[in-house]
């Protein structure tokens, strides 16, 4: 039953992409989420289905997959969030009509340092840790240290989702960025 459903979403993302069976090998770029795990699996399950179809899979981030795609340097963008409105009329004014199938879900969390007595926070709270207000445990119920806030490099898809889920579009403080 696995096969048979990842079997679905990569058919649904090709026609989605209007690729054909040709010899150029199908390029897959985008998201890290993605090509971490299930990209790879999901593209061993087509290739089972389709052993003469050779795939390319590059996991760079969501934007570099989007940007591919709108250059047309791929066949399929894989990115962990939606397209920005910018996105959507770069492609209109190449004519590119993009279509958007879900492949699956992962959930992003706040962490703190095991060390910090703090167990919870409001969701008010991270948005002012992230945004750069609080800078410091006191001002959200915790020890009088401060806050080293740690944010996913901004090319993944995770970096804008969860300036949009969580931080109501506030632009990120001044953080360290890990890589994707």
């Amino acid at each position: 039953m696995k096969t048979r459903t990842t079997w679905r979403i990569l058919g649904i993302w090709l026609l989605a992409a209007g690729t054909t069976f040709a010899q150029d090998p199908l390029a897959i770029r985008g998201s890290d989420t993605f090509g971490e795990e299930l990209g790879p699996k999901l593209v061993a399950a087509f290739q089972a289905q389709e052993p003469g179809v050779a795939v390319e899979l590059e996991s760079l981030g969501s934007v570099s997959g989007i940007a591919a795609l709108l250059d047309e340097t791929c066949d399929v963008a894989a990115s962990s969030r939606l397209f920005t409105d910018d996105e959507q009329r770069l492609a209109r004014s190449r004519g590119i009509e993009l279509h958007s199938a879900v492949a699956g879900y992962y959930g992003v969390a706040v962490v703190v340092n095991a060390a910090n007595p703090l167990k919870t926070l409001s969701d008010g709270a991270i948005r002012d840790v992230f945004a750069g207000k609080a800078t410091n445990w006191q001002q959200v119920g915790g020890p009088d240290q401060p806050i080293a806030v740690m944010i996913r490099d901004a090319s993944g898809g995770t970096h804008l989702g969860f300036r949009s889920l969580a931080m109501d579009h506030l632009p990120y403080a001044a953080a360290r960025s890990f890589p994707n």
